[in-house]
Parts: C-alpha cells; sequence; structure tokens
C-alpha cells in the first residue's frame, strides 16, 4: 500500500505503538549525550507517560507491550539512578527482546504458537476490525497463512535472541547512537524472522 492512511485502522495503530516504544529511548539517549545522566533518566520517564497517554488516545488502553515496556523502563531507570550508571537503563531493550524471545520461541516449542493462536481466538475481533476487507480475513485465517504464522512465532524468537546480543554488545561497548540504531534494528530483525519462516515452510 503506497499510503498508510489506506491501512485497516487496527493495523495503522499497531504500528504507531510499535514506533512509540523508541521514544523513551531516544528522548534518553538525546539528553544524555547533551546533559546529566538524571536528566535523561527523567526526560525518558516524562517520555514514558506520554507514551502511556498516547496509548490510550490510539487504542483506549495501555495495551500490554506497551505496558511491558513501560515497567522495563521504569526499573531500568531506577537501577541507573540508583547505581549512577547509564548501563543499567540501557540494558532494557536487550532484556525486553530476551524475555519476548523465550516466550514466542517457547510458546512454538510447546507446540501452542503465539502468533498462529493469536489469529484463531481472535478471528472474530479480526473480523470486525477489517469487516471492509473480507478478503483479507480469508487471506489471514486459511490453513498456509496459519502455518506461517506458527513458523514466524518461531523464528521471531530466535531472532529476537540475536537482537538482544547487539542491544547488550552496544550498551556495554558503543555510544548512544550505535545503541539507539541496535534498538531499532528490532524491525529488520522481524523481517529477517518472517523470511526465514517463509523458507522452513517451502
Amino acid at each position: 500500500m503506497d499510503n498508510l492512511e489506506e491501512l485497516p485502522h487496527a493495523l495503522r495503530m499497531s504500528i504507531e505503538i510499535i514506533f512509540l516504544g523508541l521514544v523513551p529511548l531516544i528522548v534518553f539517549a538525546v539528553i544524555d549525550s547533551f546533559f546529566s545522566l538524571k536528566a535523561a533518566l527523567i526526560g525518558a520517564s516524562i517520555a514514558v507517560a506520554i507514551e502511556a497517554g498516547f496509548s490510550i488516545y490510539l487504542i483506549g488502553e495501555v495495551d500490554k507491550f506497551t505496558l511491558y515496556n513501560m515497567l522495563l523502563i521504569i526499573v531500568f531507570a531506577g537501577l541507573a539512578w540508583k547505581f549512577k550508571s547509564a548501563k543499567f537503563f540501557k540494558m532494557q531493550p536487550a532484556i525486553m527482546s530476551t524475555l519476548f524471545g523465550i516466550f514466542l520461541a517457547g510458546s512454538y516449542l510447546m507446540d501452542q504458537p503465539l502468533l498462529s493462536e493469536f489469529v484463531i481466538k481472535y478471528q472474530d475481533a479480526l473480523k470486525d476490525s477489517l469487516k471492509e476487507q473480507p478478503h483479507l480475513i480469508s487471506a489471514i485465517t486459511n490453513p498456509e497463512m496459519l502455518k506461517l504464522f506458527a513458523e514466524t512465532t518461531f523464528t521471531s524468537g530466535i531472532m529476537l535472541f540475536g537482537h538482544a546480543a547487539i542491544c547488550a554488545y552496544t550498551a556495554l561497548k558503543m555510544g548512544n547512537l550505535a545503541w539507539i540504531l541496535a534498538r531499532a534494528s528490532f524491525y529488520i530483525f522481524l523481517f529477517v524472522a518472517m523470511i526465514w519462516a517463509k523458507l522452513r515452510i517451502m
């Protein structure tokens, strides 16, 4: 689709929420580069509160992804403040990717792949959200697509471990710009995971 406005409303909101997750980290990196650690932590905390407000505005609640992200940021901001080290705060993306990697890969190994289970469980809600595009509902609920979702659950989990490793390395060894780029590479890792999943079912 050439225009973001052409995307289904629910999908647009999901994209907006995902990109909002980067905002507190970018705020932290910018302020930390020019001012002090404490100022950066306060700025990131304010950004988290604003992020929660946008989540409520966009979907009427703080979704689970945003909530987990916010809680981790607050916890690691507290550790960074206490120990006066930015490295504690900068480990948040690595910890988050590790936890989600375990969650996704674990659900696949337990024969309950999260992504396909989500589509099956919420297909009625998806039908309501995409009622103007019934062909899309048929496409994402057919057996082949569900199989692809299942494989993507596994490959995404594995790729998130790689993302966690890069985030941890940049947090401990490199500067703020490299750390932000490593965090943003999350989307590249997920893109690779989708290609890998497609190859696994060919």
